[in-house]
C-alpha cells in the first residue's frame, strides 16, 4: 500500500518544482573543477552547490526570494548569483586578479543541486593560481569547500577551503 501511495505521489510531482521542496542533507560542501585550456588560453569554472544552501547564504546578505532554479525564479536571478560569486569567488593567476565571466547556472540531474560556470580568458602561460572561496561559510560552520585545480600541462591539485582557511594557491 505504502509502494502505491508513494508512487501516486511522484507521478503528480512536477521536475519543475523539485527545487522547492526543502531536502536536508547532513554534510555541507561545494565542489568545484578550474580547468585551464591551453588551446584558448583560459581556465573554465564549474561549481556545484546545495540550492537550499546557497540562497540561505544569500538571504542572509539581503538577496532572498529567488527561487532558484524553478518555474517561479526571479528574474533577478542571474544577476544575483553572478554578483554572489563574484564576492565569494575570487581568482589570481601569477599574483594578478583576475575577473571571470559568469556563463549561467543549471540543475544538478538531482534537483537539490546547482552548477554553475564561469570562465577566465586570456591567461597566457599561468605559473600558479590563488582561488579565495568563502562560499557558505557565513551559514554552516562544518561547510568545506572543495576545489580541483588542473593547470598547464594537466598538473592537477586540490583545495580545500573552510573557515579560516578561505585561500589557496598552487604552483604549476
Amino acid at each position: 500500500m505504502w509502494i502505491t501511495l508513494l508512487l501516486l505521489i511522484s507521478n503528480f510531482w512536477k521536475a519543475e518544482d523539485a527545487a522547492t521542496v526543502p531536502v536536508e542533507h547532513d554534510f555541507h560542501i561545494s565542489k568545484c573543477l578550474v580547468e585551464y585550456k591551453p588551446e584558448t588560453s583560459s581556465f573554465q569554472i564549474s561549481l556545484h552547490l546545495f540550492i537550499d544552501d546557497l540562497e540561505q547564504s544569500m538571504a542572509l546578505e539581503g538577496t532572498d526570494s529567488l527561487f532558484l532554479l524553478t518555474a517561479k525564479e526571479s528574474p533577478l536571478a542571474e544577476v544575483s548569483v553572478a554578483k554572489f560569486l563574484e564576492a565569494h569567488f575570487k581568482i589570481e593567476v601569477n599574483g594578478q586578479p583576475l575577473t571571470y565571466e559568469y556563463l549561467g547556472k543549471e540543475t544538478a540531474g538531482d534537483y537539490i543541486a546547482m552548477w554553475c560556470y564561469m570562465e577566465v580568458t586570456k591567461v597566457p602561460h599561468p605559473t600558479q593560481i590563488t582561488i579565495y572561496n568563502d562560499l557558505l561559510l557565513n551559514v554552516f560552520e562544518d561547510q568545506k569547500n572543495i576545489i580541483s585545480v588542473i593547470g598547464p600541462g594537466e598538473k592537477k591539485a586540490v583545495m580545500i577551503m573552510q573557515r579560516g582557511d578561505e585561500i589557496n594557491t598552487v604552483k604549476f
